[in-house]
């Protein structure tokens, strides 16, 4: 399992995201988990595929934001260069 480490504008963006959904906070916590367990889940953005692009799917029912994130792979770190919050697209999380 690797470290994850933020970089200072990703944490700058969560504390943002943290003030305008009510479970920004919730949702930012699955990110570094899945990644640091399989990094690979993201989507290659360059031929040797150390360098990833992932999107977890809010929900407007439970107030979370979608994020998208880009990240590095090296061999003892996956490293967050950038994040962005948006309003949820679907109805994810609705009965």
């Amino acid at each position: 399992m690797r470290d994850v480490v933020e970089q200072p504008d990703v944490m700058q963006a969560v504390d943002e995201a943290k003030e305008r959904w009510a479970r920004a906070e919730d949702a930012w916590s699955v990110i570094p988990w899945v990644l640091s367990r399989e990094p690979t889940v993201g989507n290659p953005l360059n031929e040797g595929g150390h360098l990833r692009s992932f999107a977890y799917e809010g929900s407007w029912a439970h107030e979370m934001p979608t994020i998208w994130v880009v990240y590095e792979i090296t061999e003892t770190q996956i490293i967050i260069h950038k994040v962005k919050f948006t309003d949820p697209t679907g109805n994810a999380g609705r009965a």
